[in-house]
Formats: structure tokens, sequence, C-alpha cells
């Protein structure tokens, strides 16, 4: 019984020993543990595009409808970013970790023109138009008839626009940016001038374009007949003490000079003048204005009386000087007036012997 144990110890002891020593060799060959260097970490850069400082998912490319220019590059630890402007490609000095940022800009900016009442280079089709980065936009704008630029021109993010009236242009200056720009005509404002002469109707007035221009204008006492020049080629009419402009289309200055009306006149007659009487004043056809008074003196031989008959209308005043001498007046002359005198001797009032 001790045997067999004695066996079997032996037999696990030899199986022990054959292993270890079959151990032994295979790592007989083999050097100590040594400490293991990691490979380096690869630098990385990345790219991050602008378009008008805004942040794009790719970088642009040119195309026929839009054109781009590189701006500028910013890059992370000290990077040198070159941009080949001809083949459109980029590249660094040296890799790092960090973030290049490439910026584009547009080549041409778009200018949207909104115009009331005229015209953009002649016609209205178009209104929107490029205009290269950085230069002016000239635009040729003109107003409808009866039109004028009296409202500035508003443009966005407040963009100044400046109106030429002498050559109908619209220039932008130094275009950095899309645009668009608002250009309202208004209707003309336009002034009358009435200046009478002998008359009553001066004034003035504002009038649009188109309208009708009418004033009242009336000649004093005595005057009639108006001449009328009115500047800028205004036509005018003028009837029943109305001035006429059917059509306003400029600035204008009317003038208006009554003349004056002849003179109404009525003839004071003495027909036949008898031999026996003389006129002392006045004459035997006398020209009397229309509402002046007339009169004319005579002197009868002696001997004789004297009578005047001038066809119902009866002399005013009638006034006998102490020298014989007789006035005959009439006062407010309204019509023509014909005037006979007869003469018959004196009865004889002298006793008979």
């Amino acid at each position: 019984m001790n045997n067999k144990l004695i066996t079997m110890i032996l037999a696990v002891l030899f199986i022990i020993s054959t292993v270890c020593g079959t151990l032994g060799y295979v790592n007989k060959d083999k050097t100590p543990d040594t400490p293991v260097t990691p490979e380096p970490i690869k630098e990385e850069t990345t790219y991050e595009f602008y378009l008008e400082e805004q942040l794009v998912a790719e970088m642009p490319t040119n195309t026929e409808e839009e054109k781009y220019e590189f701006s500028k590059s910013l890059c992370d630890n000290n990077m040198q970013l070159t941009f080949d402007n001809e083949s459109w490609t980029y590249i660094v000095d040296q890799e790092k970790t960090g973030v290049c940022r490439l910026y584009f800009v547009k080549a041409q900016y778009d200018v949207t023109l909104t115009v009331t009442n005229g015209l953009i280079n002649g016609t209205d089709a178009s209104n929107v138009f490029k205009v290269d980065r950085l230069t002016d936009g000239q635009f040729n704008i003109i107003p409808n008839e009866g039109y004028e630029y009296t409202k500035n021109a508003t443009c966005s993010n407040d963009k100044e626009a400046l109106f030429d009236k002498s050559t109908n242009t619209l220039t932008i200056t130094s275009v950095s940016e899309d645009v668009a720009c608002k250009i309202d005509f208004e209707k003309r404002s336009l002034k009358v001038d009435i200046n009478v002469q002998n008359g009553k109707g001066t004034t003035s007035e504002f009038k649009e374009y188109g309208e009708t221009f009418t004033a009242v204008v009336q000649p004093d006492d005595g005057f009639e007949k108006a001449k009328i020049e009115c500047s800028n080629k205004q036509e005018f009419t003028y009837a029943d003490n109305k001035l006429t402009i059917q059509k306003l289309t400029n600035d204008t200055v009317c003038n208006v000079t009554f003349l004056k009306a002849p003179a109404v006149t009525y003839n004071l007659q003495i027909n036949d003048l008898p031999e026996q009487v003389i006129i002392t004043a006045g004459n035997t056809l006398q020209t009397i204005i229309a509402g002046k008074d007339g009169k004319f003196s005579i002197k009868v031989e002696e001997g004789y009386d004297v009578n005047l008959d001038c066809g119902g209308i009866k002399p005013s005043d009638v006034l006998v000087e102490p020298d014989g001498v007789i006035t005959y007046t009439f006062l407010g002359v309204s019509s023509n007036i014909t005037c006979q005198l007869t003469v018959t001797p004196k009865e004889n009032t002298e006793p008979t012997d």
C-alpha cells in the first residue's frame, strides 16, 4: 500500500517537472519586458468657409451666375494660409491641429430699384442690376411727365443714394452688399402769379402739374380791353373777366394790363348862329366827354331878345351878366345836344309924344 502511494507521488512530481522544463525551454530566448512608446498623434487642420461673414457648408465656387472673391484667412496656431485665385485652391504652410477660416465675398452685388412714376434706363422691364464690388452703381431714371424728384430715395441698411436732377442719374456709392432702393417721383407743384395793372385780381397760387387754373380779373373804371402775357409758353383764354390756363405745365407769371377805355363823347352844337349873336365863350360845336359839363356864352346885339331851343333839353343854368353876356350850362352831358338860337327885335316901350 505504501509502495503504491509512493509510486503515485513520484509520477505526479515527474509530470510537474516535465511541464516546467518544457516552459523554461520555450521562454529561454525571451528578453525581459521593456516600456512601450506610443505612436505620435497626427496633426489635423479643420477648415471653415465664410461668405459675407456668414458660415457656409462649403467653399463658394464661381459660376456663370455668381462670381466670388477670396477676401482673407484667419488660422489658429500661427498657421499661414495661401490662396490661389486662378486655381481656386488653398494650402497651409504646415498642418497643425486647429481651425483655418477662409472668408469670401461676392464679386458683384444685386441692386434692386423700385420706381414709382418713372422709368429706369427708359424702360420699366427690369429693376435688378449687377454692380461690381466697391464700385458706384449709376442708373438713369426718367420721371413721368409732370413728376419730379422731391423726396430722397430710401435704401436698405441706410445706404445713401444721390439723385442728380440735371441728368436724372441715381448714384449709389461703393456698393459692398446687396441693396434695395425705392424712388418715388411726385407731381410737380407749380406756382402761378397774376399781376394786374389798372384793375383788380392780383394773386399767387400753387397748383399741381396738369391742373386747370382760373382767376377773376376786372378793370378799373375807365379801362376795358386786357393785354395779357404769360411766361413759359402757358396757353390761356380770357372771357367774361376770367383768365383760364387749361393745363399748367410750368411755373408762370401772367401780366394783365387793362387799357384805358376810349372816352365817350357827345356834341354840344349851335345851329345857324344869327348875325345879331356872337359867341363869347365856347364854340358853335363842342365835344363833351360823357358826364362832363358843357357850356357856352353869347352876347346879343342891343335891341334884340334871344331864345334858346335845344329840342326839349333845357340848360341846367342860365347866367346873365351885367354886360349882357348870357352863359348857358348843361351839367353831366349824356347825349348829343343841338341848340337853335333865334332873335327878335325888342318891343319899343318908350312913351310916344
